[in-house]
């Protein structure tokens, strides 16, 4: 009997393991072959079907067996008789062992290779590697971003994570091929979401949500030894669905009598916060209709070209200019957003427009320029300025800024991104790891929530205007807040004194509401605080945790439920104005 193992070179654990099995007493003969080495070998063992990332090959007189059978046929016939040997025989020995312990031994070999900086065996085409190019810069940059709107606006608590997002977004900027740089981003966000949640951000549900897919498919296609266009291939329909999903809502949320009312309408107020000339435009009563009717019809617009496989380009190019816009407006720092969903959009590029942008004579220069030491300066510069502007809370400076940015990106598509063909509109919104769709299915029903009487925050209802709580609605189509078959938002409570609790302390002086829920969740998580107010017309005084604590008990869902189910502070006046968070 003879035996060729073909094995991966650069794999340290795999040369161990190939060069330890004592298979000479049973064997004929045995050799060993480096596939980093053997052209040929690989070329022909490629031709035949065999995945050799996903682990090594047994020729057994001229039989071949790949991975877990690989394995465990080698254990059979390993003679060692040290405890090692015993051990592997015992583990891989059996054809179940083999089959379950095997992809932990291959996770523990692609991670080796990534840690080492070696690229596997079968690499990504040039069209794969430009589209991953364009999304790490997209994705590098809002990283960046995000640590500023953390850190200025937010208030937010800044974890040694959350710090370290930004320094790793600008690194995936620079070196956007980098899978180890990639992967450590992932994780910071991921660690940094966890523990800033809950978050009332529009952008952070967004982020965690493609987040969320990107975390799973990977951990999915690790175990099994997937190539990383799959791993991306995968994740990039939830982050395409979840973009879908906030235009869709992003229209419906508005469809409401307060945000079609010039008087108090978000599109008119972000527009009067916009820089220079362009707020005077509000002035007139004809633009502010303009601005709210010119709202719904570019979100509509963007969506339906997205969905439209021969438009999608012009969807890309809109849906990013229209961003670019909502950045200049000195409401909020407005530019994390749009770079999000710059990333987003991106996942709708095909791979053949994305190797033009990147093979063009303009983007080669570009990035020479970029690269150059006084390039990188002005880069520099430019990252210092976005910071220093979002410190001083000059938000729609720190779009003027970042405007060039979109700019180039959207003349890049404009020349070089072509439509696409008809039958690459196939599963643009279906992943197909079936169960990674669930995601966007929870996330299309948190922005269905309020109308379901569930929740508010992190619904995509930002700046739209719109009210269901306290029992009243807004809205055109569900115009009857009574309708909604969970009464959480229905069940309001107003806060007449407060001790303890600068949160609370806000919410009465700005003559705002919470849910009965969302103080229980308040007074649960901070036992020392004292409040009195009133629900359902009778005053309840001096009142916390524990006097409430029946009813926190009754009604309050566990910690980690509540990072995702909670609600915006409730604004009962009418009409209802344009403010952030709710």
């Amino acid at each position: 009997m003879r035996a060729k193992i073909y094995y991966d070179g650069e794999c340290p654990f795999c040369t161990r393991y190939a060069r330890y099995q004592q298979l000479q007493r049973n064997l004929e003969s045995v050799e060993i072959v480096d596939l980093r080495a053997a052209d040929e070998d690989r070329a022909r063992l490629q031709a035949q079907g065999f995945d050799l990332d996903k682990g090594m090959v047994l020729d057994l007189d001229g039989t071949l067996y790949p991975g877990d059978e690989a394995v465990h046929r080698l254990a059979l016939l390993s003679s060692g008789g040290d405890w090692l040997a015993r051990l592997n025989r015992i583990a891989l020995g059996s054809r179940v062992g083999a089959y379950l312990i095997y992809p932990l031994l291959r996770l523990a070999r692609n991670a080796t290779l990534l840690a080492l900086g070696r690229k596997p065996l079968a690499g990504d085409d040039a069209g794969d590697r430009a589209w991953q190019t364009l999304l790490c810069m997209a994705w590098g940059l809002f990283a960046y971003l995000h640590v500023l709107v953390y850190a200025w606006q937010f208030d937010a608590p800044m974890w040694a994570t959350t710090w370290a997002i930004a320094p790793f977004g600008v690194a995936l900027f620079l070196f956007p091929l980098s899978r180890r740089i990639f992967l450590l981003l992932m994780l910071c966000m991921a660690v940094d979401a966890w523990r800033q949640m809950p978050s009332l951000s529009n952008h952070t549900i967004l982020k965690n949500t493609f987040l969320l897919a990107l975390l799973l498919s990977g951990a999915w296609h690790a175990l099994r030894g997937g190539r990383w266009r799959d791993f991306l291939a995968d994740a990039a329909p939830i982050g395409r669905a979840a973009l879908v999903t906030m235009y869709v809502f992003g229209v419906f949320h508005k469809i409401n009598t307060d945000f079609l009312d010039p008087t108090v309408s978000c599109a008119v107020v972000l527009w009067r916060d916009m820089p220079g000339f362009l707020n005077n435009w509000v002035q007139f009563s004809l633009f502010r209709y303009a601005a709210i009717y010119g709202t719904l019809v570019i979100e509509t617009a963007v969506l339906c070209c997205l969905l439209i496989p021969r438009s999608r380009h012009v969807g890309i190019i809109l849906g990013i200019a229209f961003h670019a816009m909502l950045a200049m407006s000195g409401y909020a720092i407005y530019a994390p957003f749009s770079t999000l969903t710059i990333a987003l959009h991106l996942l709708f590029l095909d791979r053949d427009s994305a190797r033009e942008i990147v093979e063009s004579g303009f983007w080669r220069t570009a990035m020479a320029r970029l690269r150059h030491p006084f390039g990188f300066a002005v880069f520099a510069l430019w990252l210092l300025g976005l910071g220093l502007l979002s410190w001083n809370g000059a938000y729609g400076s720190v779009g003027v800024l970042w405007l060039p940015a979109s700019a180039l990106l959207c003349y890049a598509i404009a020349l070089y991104g072509k439509a696409m063909p008809a039958e690459s509109g196939r599963r643009m919104l279906w992943s197909r790891l079936w169960w990674l769709n669930s995601i966007s299915a929870l996330f299309f029903l948190s922005c269905f929530a309020p109308y379901l009487g569930l929740k508010t925050a992190q619904s995509m209802n930002m700046f739209a205007n719109l009210r269901l709580e306290a029992g009243t609605s807004n809205h055109l189509v569900f115009r009857s807040a009574a309708s909604q078959p969970f009464g959480y938002l229905a069940d309001t409570v107003e806060i007449v004194h407060v001790s303890g609790s600068a949160y609370l302390s806000r919410v009465r002086s700005e003559g705002l509401r919470l849910t009965w829920y969302g103080l229980l969740d308040r007074l649960e998580r901070d036992p020392a605080v004292r409040v009195s107010f009133r629900r359902d017309g009778r005053l309840y005084v001096d009142q916390s945790a524990a006097t409430l604590a029946e009813e926190i008990e009754l009604l309050l869902h566990p910690r980690w439920v509540r990072r995702v189910f909670h609600f915006n502070p409730v604004d009962v006046a009418s009409p209802k104005h344009c403010a952030l968070n709710r």
